[in-house]
């Protein structure tokens, strides 16, 4: 029971999240709208059924970096309960780069970012997406298992589409059965053929065709109509 909303939102789908590399280690991280996503899919829209409260934001200075620390407190309602734990991030808002002679660089998406940062940690809490949190990203029978996941779930979706266009074309206009008045159109153009050798051969395909119960179509009468005239 207590791992009821773990176990609903730990699995992360691939096209979710990318490989990259902190400190010569490799990573994988989860697209953040993604997250938030999910999250509104269980809890609510943002501000209704989840959010960041009592935000605040503090800067520190460490030699020539200006960091800047956000907190604030998390809350998302379960069951009609409020369920609130505080949450931490932070980042550089200015520092001296290390290339060539050095500048100055400032942040300007630093505030965004933090606030971003601490969002997805606090739903890595309740389980949103731990299977990339607990590593198992990095292990390849897992990544097997989820790619073979995809690989039924596009399957799936592709068939899905296959039928749709499908269904649309037979709707179309040449695509419906034609009426008996078009049927006999083609019949008369077929009695209006000079050659009389090609006459007798469509007439006879097209008696095959009509005896075959197939459906006519409005797309094959006009066809015989060009082949016959």
């Amino acid at each position: 029971m207590n791992l009821a909303l773990w176990n609903s939102v730990q699995k992360t789908p691939l096209d979710q999240t990318k490989k990259g590399k902190i400190g010569g280690h490799n990573i994988t991280s989860i697209a953040p709208q993604y997250l938030l996503k999910k999250a509104t899919e269980h809890f609510g829209s943002i501000g209704y059924g989840f959010g960041m409260e009592n935000e605040r934001y503090e800067h520190f200075q460490i030699g020539d970096e200006t960091l800047c620390n956000y907190f604030a407190d998390f809350w998302y309602l379960e069951g009609g309960v409020k369920c609130t734990f505080p949450m931490v991030s932070s980042g550089k808002l200015a520092y001296v780069t290390n290339s060539g002679k050095g500048y100055l660089k400032v942040d300007q998406e630093i505030y965004k970012k933090v606030q971003t940062n601490a969002m997805s940690k606090a739903l890595s809490k309740l389980g949103f997406g731990a299977d990339v949190f607990l590593g198992m990203f990095e292990d390849d029978l897992y990544m097997n298992s989820l790619k073979a996941d995809k690989a039924e779930s596009d399957g799936e979706k592709a068939k899905e589409l296959a039928e749709k266009e499908a269904a649309r074309i037979a709707a179309l206009p040449e695509n419906q059965e034609a009426s008996l008045k078009q049927i006999a159109s083609v019949e008369t153009s077929i009695g209006k053929m000079a050659d009389k050798t090609k006459k007798a051969t469509a007439k006879a395909k097209f008696e095959e065709l009509k005896g075959s119960g197939a459906v006519i179509t409005v797309s094959t009468v006009n066809t015989w109509l060009g082949w016959t005239a």
